[in-house]
């Protein structure tokens, strides 16, 4: 069976494309006139010839896309159909919408959107089985169409009918009332008649303009729908249109959407069509992959990283500043910050403000999302810590993979030297100073981490990292240290080594566990830890070498960190190095932010996770020890889940309100990783299989605790 989906694109994103998937660049015509993206780059255009199908070829209407949206496309199939080799059935997606096929794998996305779209971050190999149709039986349907979107279930009936939807995004129905009057008047439209009358008040569309149709019915459906439009189509529709503005001029193209469902539900239920509803994604980042990063085009350029997120933009701030007054006019700083999310334009243009008389800086900005290592491994960066950087400095080598080396500075850090003299430190794949504060802990008499820690290991400190990236693509370094990453995934592995990759760091557990001899050493006065002096730790547990370069680098250190959460502006002056800080914090463009108190770092993430019903049920179920705490066990449960809605409703009062400001994201929060710590509780486990199956929860507990109890015990055995 011949089957074509057209995936419709106005700009480069990521390719769909495979023997039913056809791309076509939609509104080609005038692809390079103003739209409301704004003036298109030519380059893209040489992509677009590149990659995609026009619909400015044959019989068409391309000129027309920037008032009707994808039905330029849908007009150049219907004239146009043998160039698509005729096919059975015909189809339309967007570039970041598509048909999911296989809806067992629905349950990886989270629905944004008013809960109606699984979304996903970005496009990769995972995602395209996910879309891939395959396997899909087109015969057994007359069309394919996404699920249809109530208002109620989707958007909380906040709104009742179709009309007042529209009115929401259009300002005005106009265009509505006229394809009502089209079909009411025009004899070609008459059997639709008697079903348009009350249609704008029913309570749901199909939306998207996306469907699936066989040849006859899609004939069929584009004759509607284009008579619609040639009957309201005219040069004073048109020029009315330009008056309303780049987002209004698409009014028509939103009242055909609503036509599209219209004709969909007149074959539904007045023609007994078959048809199928199919979940439609929504991809946040449809950016063209990335392999790699490549230099700027200057001499010797000296690779800089540092890693974005919107929580730290005033400390990134302040070790730009400190990096900028103290590099070299004679040197090239190739300067790529790579962004967790995307960066706001405001704060792009503030840090670029910090080198825009610096000719031989270059401040470049990366989504790491865009990044094909960071795709194709994003089972890493789902539901972490947005302030914890570990697993992304795994993937620095492959990124920087077209560089000789690379220095990785954490935003934590303040640099009083120029830099350049730390790519002399270039023996080995990785080099990096010592953590002397975690040496410490390690060192103290009756120190539980220690007694657990080799003596001959590294404990590496990360927040400063040279990579040698010549060294790492000799040895496939990147690899070496993915697959052991993966290897921290097996439950048994991660419980016998919990603790340790709790102290280190996931990234500092790898490489001084598994690489300890590809370490090449950085003198400590390269990374003075300040907060050794601020919780006046004992520095004499520590080896004399240690020791003594310890006391030599605190009066001769060229860069400063001061210890991950603790920034100076949350400590009195008297913190060690506090007055430097601030000395370049007064030259950043965040100055007001950081003085009035923003940005602060915020605790408590297991303290909300412990506020979820689910760990409330759990612990009440476990402190279920003697007969009667069994028998009024159900009254103990039907109470917490009464106080919770209680406490929740009470909460939705107080936003309402303004009494209360919105809780934080569970990812924003320092101690994030704490969460999953509660989520291996008894309590949570139980709690969680009790709310998804009451009924079945008692058939159910005494596997949890199997598997609780073996887990437990095979984490201490190893």
């Amino acid at each position: 069976m011949n089957v074509r989906i057209l995936v419709l694109y106005h700009k480069p994103s990521k390719l769909i494309k495979n023997n039913k998937y056809v791309p076509m660049c939609v509104g080609k015509k005038i692809f390079l006139s103003n739209s409301k993206d704004g003036f298109v780059d030519k380059r893209y255009f040489y992509w677009m010839n590149e990659n995609t199908i026009g619909d400015d070829t044959g019989d068409n209407i391309s000129d027309k896309n920037r008032f009707i949206n994808e039905f330029s496309a849908i007009y150049w199939a219907w004239k146009n159909y043998n160039q698509l080799e005729n096919p059975d059935y015909i189809g339309f997606m967007h570039y970041r919408r598509h048909f999911i096929f296989n809806p067992n794998n629905k349950k990886l996305a989270s629905r944004e959107f008013s809960n109606y779209c699984p979304t996903y971050s970005f496009i990769n190999r995972e995602y395209e089985e996910l879309i891939k149709p395959d396997h899909f039986n087109f015969s057994e349907y007359d069309l394919v169409i996404p699920e249809f979107l109530n208002f109620a279930k989707y958007l909380n009936k906040r709104y009742s009918n179709i009309l007042e939807s529209y009115l929401t995004y259009a300002g005005r129905d106009d265009m509505l009332l006229k394809i009502e009057e089209v079909v009411l008047k025009h004899p070609k439209l008459y059997k639709y008649k008697n079903f348009i009358k009350k249609f704008y008040q029913k309570e749901g569309f199909y939306p998207f303009n996306m469907f699936i149709m066989k040849k006859n019915l899609f004939f069929e459906y584009a004759e509607f729908i284009f008579t619609i439009f040639n009957e309201i189509w005219s040069d004073d529709i048109e020029n009315s249109l330009k008056l309303r503005g780049l987002h209004y001029q698409r009014e028509l193209a939103w009242a055909l959407e609503i036509a599209t469902s219209f004709f969909i539900q007149y074959q539904i239920n007045n023609v007994k069509k078959r048809y199928k509803e199919l979940p439609i994604s929504f991809v946040k980042n449809t950016d063209l992959e990335i392999e790699s990063i490549t230099p700027v085009q200057r001499e010797n350029p000296i690779g800089i990283c540092l890693i974005y997120n919107k929580l730290i933009i005033s400390y990134l701030s302040v070790v730009l500043q400190s990096l900028i007054e103290n590099s070299d006019e004679k040197s090239v700083y190739d300067i790529c910050i790579l962004c967790i999310e995307c960066i706001d334009k405001t704060d792009e243009k503030k840090l670029i403000s910090l080198v825009k008389d610096k000719s031989y800086i270059s401040l470049r900005f990366f989504m790491l999302d865009n990044f094909s290592c960071i795709r194709e491994n994003d089972s890493f960066f789902k539901s972490k810590n947005s302030l914890n950087f570990d697993n992304y400095k795994i993937f620095i080598p492959r990124i920087f993979r077209k560089y000789n080396q690379v220095i990785y500075l954490s935003y934590n850090l303040l640099i009083k030297h120029n830099i350049l003299e730390l790519l002399s430190y270039k023996n080995k794949a990785i080099n990096c100073s010592l953590d002397v504060y975690n040496s410490i802990i390690a060192f103290m008499p009756n120190s539980k981490i220690g007694k657990k820690i080799n003596q001959d290991l590294k404990i590496i400190n990360s927040e400063l990292i040279v990579y040698n990236i010549l060294e790492c693509e000799r040895n496939d370094f990147f690899n070496l240290l993915l697959e052991k990453l993966y290897k921290t995934e097996d439950a048994v592995f991660f419980n016998k080594h919990r603790e340790m990759i709790s102290f280190l760091g996931i990234f500092g557990f790898l490489i001084s566990y598994f690489f300890n001899d590809r370490i090449g050493d950085i003198p400590l006065y390269y990374n003075f830890q300040s907060k050794i002096i601020d919780d006046k730790l004992d520095i004499n547990v520590l080896p004399l070498s240690l020791y003594n370069e310890y006391v030599q680098a605190k009066d001769n250190f060229l860069i400063l960190q001061y210890y991950k959460y603790f920034q100076p502006l949350l400590y009195d002056s008297c913190r060690f190095g506090n007055d430097l800080w601030w000395y370049y914090a007064k030259q950043s463009p965040y100055f007001g932010k950081i003085i009035s108190g923003e940005n602060h770092f915020i605790f408590g993430a297991a303290l909300r996770i412990k506020e979820y019903l689910s760990y409330k049920i759990g612990f009440e179920i476990v402190k279920t020890k003697n007969l009667l705490a069994f028998c009024t066990l159900p009254y103990r449960v039907l109470k917490v889940i009464f106080l919770h809605r209680i406490n929740i409703l009470i909460y939705k009062i107080k936003l309402k309100f303004n009494l209360c400001n919105p809780k934080p994201k569970l990812k924003d929060y320092v101690d994030y990783d704490d969460i999953f710590k509660i989520k291996n509780h008894l309590a949570y486990r139980l709690g969680s299989v009790f709310l998804k199956n009451p009924f079945l929860f008692i058939f159910r507990v005494k596997q949890i605790y199997k598997v609780f109890l073996l887990e437990k015990y095979k984490g201490e055995k190893l």
